[in-house]
């Protein structure tokens, strides 16, 4: 069997390689995986944890370009699906592989039936014990429906001037944009001024709103999806 070499992806002229976020919670199968993966040319990260804020959070801050997903339930893939939904929701979609020992769910993943087998959207199925071949085939595979993440200052240029056209037509005025990801103060509907921005290292976006007697920064929430952000924002 010939497996897939992983494909490059550019963010300008700077070829870079395809990455991959692992969340399980058995370390030993996570460091098995990353062997295996950053031997043939992936950029590996790993996550212990299934919560489902935690993944959202790290898959925003990483921007792979696969997931392999498996549950925090010994019995059944349980609140995955749930998870596998969500991040097949967002606005830049990450491929998905469902990767479990619970073979009732990966036949219920395959099948594609099911509606919450639909609603995941998975990009693939690894069932474990894996195969070797098997995995790194999944992976490329996954990886080929990838539409790489730009990093470059360009491109958050442009995700910075449509989350400012977002505000506006939400009713915000005088908006003052950052040349960063994402960084905007502006005036609310209310009247307060609200400031929301990206934290990259966090995964999340903050929002604050300024007190108009004392001057005091109080904050609004810190918000996964931009969506939920930019509705507390408008709010004030």
């Amino acid at each position: 069997m010939t497996t897939p070499s992983p494909p490059t992806s550019t963010d300008g002229d700077a070829a870079h390689a395809p990455s991959v976020l692992v969340v399980d919670d058995d370390r030993d199968i996570c460091g098995l995986v990353e062997a295996i993966l950053t031997d043939a040319g992936y950029a590996v990260s790993a996550l212990y944890h299934l919560e489902s804020d935690m993944v959202a959070a790290a898959t925003a801050r990483l921007e792979p370009d696969c997931i392999l997903l498996d549950s925090g339930s010994r019995a059944d893939y349980g609140g995955s699906w749930e998870l596998a939904e969500r991040l097949a929701a967002r606005g830049r979609r990450v491929p998905v592989v469902m990767f479990t020992a619970h073979r009732q769910a990966a036949q219920e993943a395959l099948a594609n039936a099911s509606a919450r087998s639909k609603a995941a959207r998975f990009a693939g199925i690894l069932d474990k014990p894996f195969d070797i071949e098997d995995l790194l085939d999944t992976v490329a595979r996954a990886v080929g429906f990838s539409s790489p993440f730009d990093r470059s200052p360009a491109a958050d240029a442009v995700r910075t001037q449509a989350l400012v056209e977002r505000l506006r037509a939400g009713g915000g005025h005088e908006i003052r944009r950052s040349t960063r990801r994402e960084w905007v103060t502006f005036g609310a509907p209310s009247g307060r001024l609200v400031q929301l921005y990206w934290w990259q290292q966090g995964g999340r976006y903050l929002c604050g709103a300024y007190d108009d007697g004392t001057g005091a920064l109080l904050p609004l929430g810190d918000f996964v999806e931009l969506d939920a952000a930019v509705a507390r924002a408008l709010a004030g």
